[in-house]
This record gives structure tokens, C-alpha cells and sequence, in this order.
């Protein structure tokens, strides 16, 4: 008989290993089931009054629900790799990807800053959401903020309280409403090369 070892000193479990997408099937099935069983617990107790019988459903799907800690995801095998390969060349599931704003080459700036119109009024947190947007931009694009209160002019606010922010520069209208990254940058970059 061998000698019991302390238990710092076992050799730990290794955790049954799982492909991603295998992972995420069990871990979808296992929360579901145990939910399932979790339901049938409350049944009895709100039917029948079997306050034990609840406990042992509603420890035991509570467990199985919680089974997907005990599963490790596994790297995918080269065979794996060459077939989301493949799958990606023919375009299934893949998906264009916009370059990242990072990963966009930085315009060196105009000879002359463009002025950007941002018509706002004070109780508008959008207002203050497009000016932070437009002065990160400021050095990358060159541009000038000029701030307007459609409150300030019974002429702006006749013309643009409904659709603050509104942003407009050399005469075209950027955005209105809200500042859009992914929209507005596009066209101030194609602005600024304009110009």
C-alpha cells in the first residue's frame, strides 16, 4: 500500500481539454439543462411543497450549469488552422475588417486649418460627446473648432435647434444629430485632402 501524499503535494487533475467551438457547444448545453433541471426544483416546491426535493434539483442543476469551469478550451490543431483557412479564402464566416483608426496613416496637416462650425447648445450631452471627438482630431486632421449656442441667435435657432450637434466645415454638413467616428472621419479625411 502506497503512502497517502499531502495534498500540496498530488499531482494535480488535468482538466478534460475541448476545441473552442466544442467548449461552446457544452457550455451552452450544460447552463441550459441545468436551468432545466433548476425549474423542475422550483415546480415541486411551488406544486407539491417538497422543499428537499427542490434542493437537490436546484443543487444539482445549479452544478451542471457550472460544469463548463472544469473543461479547458484547447489551442486549435494545424488541421484545424488549414481548415478556417480555407473556409476564410472561400468567405465563409469571414468578415471584412475596417483598418483600425490607429491603423489609419495620420494626413499631415492642411496648409490652411479647416474650421469646423459645431453648432451645440448647453443642455446636450451629444454636443459635448462631438466637440471631445472634433478636438482629438484637431492635431491628426489640422482642423479648427468654432463653436455656436443655437440658443444664442433666434436665426441659429430657428435653422438648427432640432438637429444639434450639427457640425459644418467649408460648407458642407459633416453630421447632424450625433458624431458618428466611423461616418465623420471618412469625410473630414477626404475634406482635408481636398483642400
Amino acid at each position: 500500500m502506497s503512502p497517502k501524499l499531502p495534498r500540496a503535494e498530488r499531482p494535480a487533475r488535468a482538466k478534460p481539454k475541448l476545441s473552442e467551438r466544442r467548449f461552446k457547444q457544452f457550455a451552452l448545453v450544460t447552463t441550459l439543462l441545468g436551468l432545466i433541471v433548476m425549474a423542475a426544483g422550483m415546480n415541486f416546491l411551488i406544486t407539491e411543497g417538497a422543499f428537499l426535493l427542490f434542493l437537490i434539483l436546484f443543487v444539482a442543476g445549479a452544478a451542471l450549469a457550472s460544469a463548463s469551469v472544469f473543461v479547458e478550451i484547447r489551442p486549435p490543431t494545424p488541421e484545424e488552422e488549414a481548415a478556417a483557412a480555407r473556409r476564410g479564402r472561400r468567405g465563409r464566416r469571414s468578415r471584412a475588417r475596417l483598418p483600425a483608426p490607429e491603423e489609419a496613416a495620420p494626413l499631415p496637416p492642411a496648409r490652411d486649418p479647416i474650421t469646423v462650425t459645431l453648432y451645440t447648445r448647453k443642455s446636450c450631452p451629444a454636443c459635448r460627446e462631438a466637440r471631445q471627438i472634433l478636438e482629438g482630431w484637431r492635431d491628426q486632421y489640422g482642423i479648427e473648432v468654432w463653436e455656436e449656442d443655437v440658443d444664442a441667435s433666434p436665426d441659429l435657432q430657428e435653422q438648427w435647434s432640432d438637429w444639434v450637434p450639427v457640425g459644418i466645415a467649408k460648407g458642407e454638413e459633416l453630421f447632424r444629430l450625433s458624431l458618428v467616428p466611423e461616418v465623420v472621419e471618412p469625410r473630414l479625411r477626404d475634406l482635408v485632402k481636398r483642400s
